[in-house]
């Protein structure tokens, strides 16, 4: 009976309950007047790219960046679906990280952030995931899905809700949402120039300043894996979901694509085979380090996973002429 109660009082809570900084988030894009881009992701949208360049470059509409840290698929897509739900003006066009599927390790489960979301549907489909992960070994798959278990369980608990109110107050800051100016953008360096005594953020900046070969250990690395063959290895839950999403924006008359961003992280799946399984136009590859190399430079990095404030604007410029370039046909045929 108890942890009936509490299922039902997880189904109440409102949306983004658990990041509130992403609740902010959330509010702002639902506000007049509506954008007519918007960005969802993690730190490597809300970190990276800088809308008043993107809206620069292309000359016309505003964005918005509805990106924000440690928050990956399928929390984006969550974020996406709950928008396109809406019986209101929806942004024209949308563009979501294509990034890893939630893999939960130990540390994950120890925050609620991670799993405070998921529902019996999210939880099925991360189970799914792992259980089915081409290319990985039996008893990691086992150890995946058993840990997607206890997430989904601690979410349908509401074993999060206390740490979440004792934390509120504290988790919640406009800045850190929204950005100085307001369109949900903060690169880190700006993150720095308003808090220059943030440990966190400094020890990271140093790490990398000691050890700037990372840049290129990552270039290299990266570039193995677009040079290797397609094993065909495609998550069918992780592939599902996005065509779905795509037809699902398309019956609401949203241009929905999904951006390769630089510096990611090779995590469980063959990200670039799911590039090639989707729609020919609804991925925007933004990575290849032969392709982009002022991405690999440390010069334009703040750390070996993130740009600095030169990188940023180089990748919003990169990413605005992608949206605009001449000939690119934003419908894609279902």
């Amino acid at each position: 009976m108890c942890a009936a109660t509490l299922c039902i009082v997880h189904s109440t809570l409102p949306p983004f309950w658990g990041v509130p900084n992403l609740a902010i988030k959330w509010d702002a894009l639902h506000r007049d007047p509506i954008p007519q881009r918007a960005l969802i992701g993690s730190s490597r949208i809300y970190r990276q790219a800088i809308p008043s360049i993107i809206d620069s470059v292309i000359g016309q509409g505003r964005t918005f960046n509805a990106g924000y840290a440690a928050t990956f698929p399928p929390a984006t897509y969550e974020f996406l679906e709950q928008l396109l739900r809406e019986e209101r003006q929806l942004p024209e066009e949308i563009l979501v990280e294509l990034s890893n599927y939630m893999l939960f390790e130990e540390a994950n489960l120890e925050d609620h952030r991670y799993w405070y979301y998921l529902g019996p549907r999210e939880g099925w489909g991360l189970v799914r995931h792992a259980l089915f992960l081409p290319n990985q070994p039996r008893t990691e798959r086992l150890g995946f899905a058993a840990r997607a278990v206890r997430a989904t369980t601690c979410s349908l608990l509401g074993l999060g809700l206390a740490d979440h109110l004792l934390a509120a107050t504290a988790d919640t800051d406009t800045l850190l949402a929204l950005g100085p100016a307001g369109d949900g953008g903060l690169t880190l360096e700006t993150l720095l120039r308003y808090r220059p005594d943030d440990e966190g953020q400094l020890a990271r900046r140093a790490t990398f300043r000691a050890d700037t070969l990372a840049a290129q250990r990552r270039a290299v690395g990266l570039r193995h894996l677009y040079e290797r063959p397609s094993t065909g290895g495609v998550s069918l839950v992780h592939l599902s979901r996005l065509t779905a999403l795509l037809d699902m924006a398309h019956s609401r008359g949203v241009r929905l694509r999904f951006v390769l961003p630089p510096l990611w992280i090779d995590r469980g799946e063959d990200l670039l085979a799911l590039v090639h399984a989707l729609p020919d136009g609804a991925v925007i590859d933004l990575c290849h380090p032969d392709s982009f190399p002022q991405f690999y430079r440390p010069e334009n990095m703040f750390d070996a996973g993130h740009l600095n404030d030169r990188g940023a604007r180089l990748f919003s410029m990169e990413l605005a002429r992608a949206l605009h370039a001449p000939g690119h046909n934003p419908e894609f045929a279902r």
